[in-house]
């Protein structure tokens, strides 16, 4: 996509970090962002500042997801980019509660799962579409002291590789974001444990 200008984006996660920078990037560059987050009223803060659109949004939830993909492509126009980029954090090994390796596994992973699922078919019908996966260094190597976060980003990674492979003839692109320790709320869990700090490339 070269030309951006009138295009439609979604970016989850995006009322902070990665995905804020996202929204404003893309809304600089002309297209009509809708930023979803499930703190709605900082998204709806960053929307308001850049002229994106602002939306509440459980990324775990996929009925959700899969309303608003729908609002947007009746109400706003069809969806050209998915930016998929909510995610968590959490420090520990094996040892982690069940809940939070479930918890972990819903945000980090079935939510790429219940926008691929929403949004795909859309896309395949024009013949065109591009999905954007945040994952992370993590997801291509590890993060030490974070078992779940570095499994779920190399289930990230192995999506998007599937998506890619399986999709590419159909006209759908795919890309896979994997930054190193950004400036981001989410740091804050890795700077709780020093050990991960200085050994992760998350």
């Amino acid at each position: 996509m070269d030309d951006l200008s009138g295009r439609v984006a979604i970016v989850t996660g995006g009322a902070s970090g990665i995905g804020r920078a996202l929204v404003e990037r893309f809304a600089a560059e002309g297209m009509t962002v809708v930023a979803a987050d499930i703190d709605g009223a900082a998204v709806n803060g960053v929307a308001a500042a850049v002229g994106a659109i602002g939306r509440l949004l459980d990324v775990t939830d996929g009925p959700a997801t899969a309303r608003l993909v729908e609002e947007v492509e009746t109400s706003v126009g069809p969806i050209e980019l998915m930016c998929m980029n909510a995610g968590i954090a959490s420090a520990g090994g094996v040892e982690l509660p069940d809940a939070e390796w479930r918890r972990i596994w819903d945000v980090n992973v079935m939510s790429h799962v219940h926008a691929v699922r929403a949004v795909l078919p859309p896309m395949l019908g024009r013949g065109r579409g591009h999905l954007l996966h945040t994952a992370s260094a993590a997801g291509l190597l590890t993060s030490i002291g974070a078992a779940a976060y570095s499994v779920t980003k190399h289930g990230v990674v192995a999506l998007a590789e599937w998506l890619a492979v399986t999709y590419g003839d159909a006209g759908i692109t795919v890309s896979c974001l994997c930054p190193q320790f950004v400036a981001t709320p989410m740091l804050e869990v890795f700077d709780a444990d020093s050990e991960m700090r200085a050994g992760s490339t998350a």
